[in-house]
């Protein structure tokens, strides 16, 4: 997954930016906390999709990340919009952990 290319075509929502300490914490895990692999499986639960567009490829839409407030709760995805809720959480730690359990609970859904 080419991060560059997947922030270029993201629309923050809900009262985030692209600035938020928040954002730059999601974009922290995502780069370097996740692996190919995990990545890949990221894409797939928020868009249904194992891939992004490659560079020069038509985006059909925008990955949407909306701002939610309740941190006890994982991450939610809608495939449809290409959309993530994503709750405030408050270290690097805690954003890991949460998506990484969302993404891998997806994964294990989908495979059983």
């Amino acid at each position: 997954i080419d991060v560059d290319l997947l922030m270029q075509h993201v629309n923050y929502e809900g009262g985030y930016t692209a600035d938020d300490p928040y954002m730059k914490n999601f974009w922290e895990v995502f780069r370097n906390r996740f692996d190919d692999e995990l990545r890949s499986r990221f894409i797939q639960f928020v868009w249904g999709r194992s891939r992004i567009p490659l560079e020069g490829e038509v985006w059909p839409q925008n990955m949407r990340i909306t701002r939610t407030t309740n941190t006890s709760r994982l991450p939610i995805s809608h495939t449809c919009y290409f959309q993530l809720e994503l709750p405030r959480y408050p270290t690097v730690e805690d954003m890991y952990s949460k998506l990484k359990t969302a993404v891998e609970m997806c994964g294990d859904f989908a495979n059983s």
